[in-house]
């Protein structure tokens, strides 16, 4: 017993030592949905860390976006050790405004002394941040924080009038500056009495230009006309907040305004209807005169073999 207390006495002197640590800048602006800063901190007194993994947790209230570069790496001295830490930089976009927690990040890793030593490895968490997030006065709900936010509709024909059953589709795209693209909220289309609307699914996308993130949403909509009328497909207003002028904004669509006449149908189905009836009379016709036509060949046989039947009769009395 005394051997192996001796053998095992070196690990626990040698024993590598961790911690995790999430700061967040408290001079940061906490805005709705505008980006913060968290620098999470994996520190050791061993040699190198590997095998990184980070679960969020139960963070709904937030769009947490994960570092895009790798981590840099430092070291400071902790009372009489010195610790090596690696930091990882994670974005953030909170969802609503109050207060709000920030729950820990539970952390996994391993650490190894140097070449050769096993490696340990270590399950921790970080500490729950609590946040006041705030939202632009006179903002209703959700509003989009970013530097710039446009939004464009189009329409697949745009004729002042149309025909019961005809169709139309409106796109509408949502761009943004310097925010992921699920944080572009859906518009929602409008209900309209006499139409039909089918809604198709939403396209999501995002690309890096001149350091800028830029985002965008597309959707569409198709309506079919059920009825006579006229009618407005009615502008969408989005409302944005602007972080370079620190101002709420609006942008909007353009309304679109048209006819739909159910007399041109009407119309055109009587035409249908005459053309119809007007083939069906040809066809009698036709069917008649063949009918006519076979009745008079049949007479004109048989009169024809009755009038040989009487010569034959005349010149050979005898025979008969």
């Amino acid at each position: 017993m005394r051997l192996v207390l001796v053998l095992l006495l070196p690990l626990f002197l040698f024993a590598s030592k961790a911690l995790v640590e999430l700061d967040i800048d408290r001079g940061q602006e906490f805005f709705v949905s505008k980006k913060f800063n968290a620098t999470l901190k994996v520190k050791t007194t061993a040699f190198s860390i590997s095998d990184l993994d980070v679960n969020l947790g139960e963070n709904s209230d937030f769009v947490i976006v994960e570092p895009s570069s790798a981590a840099y790496i430092s070291s400071e001295e902790i009372g009489d050790e010195r610790y090596q830490f690696s930091v990882y930089e994670y974005g953030l976009y909170p969802l609503k405004a109050n207060a709000l927690s920030l729950k820990p990040f539970k952390v996994n890793f391993s650490v190894s002394s140097g070449y050769g030593q096993p490696k340990e490895h270590f399950s921790l968490e970080t500490s729950q941040k609590e946040l006041f997030i705030s939202s632009p006065k006179g903002a209703k709900g959700f509003v989009l924080a970013t530097p710039d936010l446009s939004v464009k509709t189009s329409f697949s024909d745009n004729k002042k009038s149309y025909k019961v059953g005809d169709a139309i589709t409106q796109t509408l795209t949502i761009i943004a500056l310097d925010v992921p693209d699920v944080l572009i909220r859906k518009v929602a289309f409008s209900e309209i009495d006499g139409f039909k609307r089918y809604e198709n699914e939403s396209r999501l996308s995002q690309e890096k230009k001149d350091k800028s993130l830029i985002s965008k949403r597309t959707q569409s909509c198709t309506y079919i006309f059920k009825q006579d009328g006229n009618y407005t497909i009615p502008a969408q207003t989005i409302e944005w907040y602007n972080t370079q002028t620190f101002k709420l904004m609006s942008a909007s669509t353009k309304a679109y305004s048209f006819e739909v006449i159910g007399e041109v149908l009407e119309e055109s189905s009587a035409k249908e209807k005459v053309a119809l009836q007007k083939s069906l009379y040809i066809a009698f016709g036709i069917v008649l005169f063949i009918l006519l036509f076979s009745y008079s060949l049949f007479r004109y046989k048989r009169r024809k073999n009755k009038n040989r039947y009487a010569l034959e009769k005349r010149i050979n009395p005898i025979d008969n």
